[in-house]
């Protein structure tokens, strides 16, 4: 697939798939019952010595690409910096190309 066939639009977006690893910050301190003690909840333990990571896929714009303006990163920007993903803007009537690279 060639970049320039999502040309010509009001709004052009490219992204492309990608294999993300998110931090579940905080939640080492999340605690759970030993196997089998429900309901007698003996002592509570931590679900993980360290916080939980999971492997995500995610999208995010494609660099170098001739992208239109992304939304803040506070709303998630191009993708890259956090687990919102890209943020597209767009008015009500305008048309809209978006090339996804899987």
């Amino acid at each position: 697939c060639d970049i320039s066939q999502c040309e010509g639009a009001d709004v052009n977006y490219y992204l492309q798939a990608t294999l993300r690893e998110i931090p579940i910050r905080g939640s080492r301190n999340i605690e759970t019952t030993p196997p089998g003690t429900y309901p007698n909840l003996l002592k509570a333990h931590p679900i993980s010595e360290s916080d939980v990571v999971f492997l995500t896929r995610h999208f995010e714009a494609m660099p170098d690409a001739p992208n239109s303006p992304f939304a803040p990163d506070s709303f998630g920007g191009n993708g890259t910096g956090g687990i919102l993903g890209p943020a597209l803007i767009m008015l009500p009537g305008q048309s809209v190309n978006i090339l996804v690279k899987n």
